[in-house]
């Protein structure tokens, strides 16, 4: 049977409603409130990945560290040696040449960075005052001709976060500091220095979370380059005045 005009456009009419009905039941399922078995959990925050340990340090002097500006410091008066002592359960220690130490040779394998981009305690004076200066240091680049040495550096900010490695000379240095009593004798813990601010007869301690990767007897840059190794017992008197980790 041929549906006339009049029905053809009823049921057309009729067709359109059911399909505005339809949607309209999908948006008010949709607006409808989830069971609470169905709500939504959020998304668990990423995993902060752990910090390595520090399990060895380097030592050097220096007559004076200037804070060009706020990325970037020269060491001056550096000895032609840097110190490293290894820690526990492999005790060692040695040297090395100052041309060596500063410089790409001791290239992180993995970051790339210089020493990976160590965290370093400065301690020296300032104004007068002994103080303490923790910085995240990396890019060393050693002149020849001056004997100095430029580089690049972040400043602590004050929070641990702001320190790539657990343990470590930094780290127990900011503890003596935090846990001084009044009326005790303790350095100054700057996390801010003023342009051209220079601290004098600095003692640096490098802090590094892999050491073995550059002072190993298995053909390392270090030896490579003449360093001095010297076996340690575990009678180790300890640095930066006992605070050994």
């Amino acid at each position: 049977m041929q549906l006339g005009k009049g029905a053809v456009v009823a049921v057309l009419g009729l067709m359109m409603a059911s399909g505005a009905l339809a949607f309209d039941r999908q948006l008010m399922q949709a607006a409808a409130p989830l069971p609470a078995s169905a709500a939504l959990v959020p998304a668990p925050a990423p995993a902060v990945a752990a910090k390595q340990a520090a399990n060895g340090v380097f030592i050097f002097d220096a007559a004076t560290v200037t804070f060009t500006n706020a990325t970037t410091m020269t060491l001056s008066g550096l000895p032609n040696s840097t110190a490293y002592v290894q820690y526990p359960p492999r005790v060692s220690g040695g040297t090395f040449a100052k041309d060596v130490f500063f410089s790409t040779q001791l290239k992180d394998s993995a970051s790339g960075k210089w020493l990976g981009g160590p965290q370093v305690l400065l301690q020296g004076t300032m104004s007068g005052n002994v103080t303490d200066v923790i910085v995240i240091m990396n890019a060393p680049v050693y002149d020849s001709k001056t004997k100095d040495v430029t580089a690049r550096y972040e400043i602590y900010n004050g929070t641990d976060a702001a320190l790539p490695a657990s343990g470590g000379v930094a780290n127990s240095a900011l503890s003596s500091v935090a846990s001084a009593s009044t009326g005790t004798s303790s350095p100054t813990l700057l996390t801010i220095v003023p342009a051209n601010g220079v601290m004098a007869n600095v003692t640096a301690f490098v802090d590094a979370t892999n050491i073995a990767q550059y002072t190993s007897s298995q053909g390392s840059v270090g030896e490579k380059a003449g360093l001095i190794r010297v076996p340690l017992g575990y009678s180790w008197p300890g640095v930066y005045g006992g605070y050994y980790p």
